[in-house]
């Protein structure tokens, strides 16, 4: 098979509440017939598996933004506002490269059928998908609301409790660098145990409310 990646670009996508980069792009096959899939997406979280044998020093790089922006969740979006434009080319040259590696055999098989399949046949396929998709949808945004007010308590108890441990116990910052990267993540169990037991507080409250 023969095949160039075209369009090539990303987007920031919300899914369940982490703010995603999704790469999306178009195959022009050539061989064995010309054909052409659009739109179609590799996740960012796919490059980063890719660079850990390819680019272990872009892969290290990347590791060491995503530590310094702190808080909760992927903070994918945070991390490519914070890129400048020649990693940002670098990361771009890694998804292509990786993308030309992969067999795209399967792909292009489901997408002939999908082309030659009967209108009627087609729609009803179509149909099938969207009720999927809606059933799939329909808890989505209470669960993305969730997931931002877990980051957002998790994050705010966390540099709280950082602040009063440092204000009592001010040698806390004359620790190396492993000590004060230790003492960063110091309460993250702790801080996931609280949000836990206070999902389960909440939850009683609405049962008996309800």
């Amino acid at each position: 098979m023969k095949f160039t990646i075209e369009n090539l670009h990303h987007k920031i996508e919300d899914f369940l509440g982490d703010d995603n980069v999704t790469f999306h792009f178009d195959i022009h096959i050539s061989e064995p017939e010309e054909f052409l899939i659009k739109n179609y997406p590799f996740h960012y979280h796919e490059l980063t598996h890719y660079l850990q044998e390819a680019n272990p020093a872009l892969h290290a790089y990347l590791s060491k933004i995503r530590k310094d922006i702190g808080g909760w969740g992927p903070k994918e979006n945070k991390i490519f506002e914070a890129l400048e434009p020649d990693t940002l080319n670098e990361v771009y040259k890694y998804v292509e490269e990786c993308l030309l590696k992969r067999d795209w055999q399967l792909v292009y098989e489901r997408e002939q059928k999908w082309k030659k399949m009967a209108l009627e046949a087609k729609v009803e396929e179509h149909k099938k998908i969207e009720k999927v998709f809606d059933d799939l949808s329909e808890g989505m945004p209470n669960a993305s609301m969730m997931q931002r007010k877990f980051y957002r308590f998790a994050e705010t108890v966390e540099k709280q409790i950082q602040a009063t441990a440092v204000d009592i116990y001010p040698e806390l910052m004359n620790g190396n660098a492993e000590q004060m990267d230790e003492f960063r993540y110091l309460f993250s169990r702790e801080v996931s145990s609280m949000h836990e037991r206070l999902s389960k507080h909440l939850e009683s409250i609405r049962k008996a409310n309800t």
